[in-house]
C-alpha cells in the first residue's frame, strides 16, 4: 500500500508552520489512533514538531492534518526514512 512505512523502517516528519501551542500533539495524536498508527509527536526546540511513524500510513496522517482547522496551519512537512531504532505498541505524545 503506497504511503506505508516499511517493516524495518521509521519515517520521521518534520511539521512546521502555527504547530506549538494550538493542541497539534493531541490532535495528530487522536488521528493517528484513529489511522491504526505507530510512533509519537514532539516539539522540538525550534517551534516545529517531529511526528516518528513507525507503523502505519503516513501520507493519510499527514492529509488529515492539513485538513485541520486554524489555529493549526502547516506551512511545510519534511519526510525522511531511517532504520526503525525503537519499536512502538501504540502512538503516543513525548514531552
Amino acid at each position: 500500500m503506497t504511503g506505508q512505512t516499511p517493516p524495518s523502517t521509521e519515517t520521521l516528519l518534520i511539521v512546521k508552520g502555527t504547530v506549538q501551542g494550538v493542541f497539534f500533539r493531541a490532535t495528530t495524536k487522536r488521528l493517528a489512533d484513529r489511522l491504526g498508527i505507530r510512533g509519537y509527536v514532539r516539539n522540538l526546540s525550534d517551534g516545529s514538531v517531529e511526528i516518528c511513524i513507525t507503523s502505519g500510513n503516513v501520507d493519510s496522517l499527514i492529509a488529515a492534518l492539513k485538513k485541520e482547522p486554524p489555529p493549526i496551519h502547516i506551512e511545510s512537512v519534511s519526510k525522511t526514512s531511517h532504520i526503525r531504532k525503537q519499536e512502538f505498541s501504540s502512538f503516543q505524545i513525548k514531552h
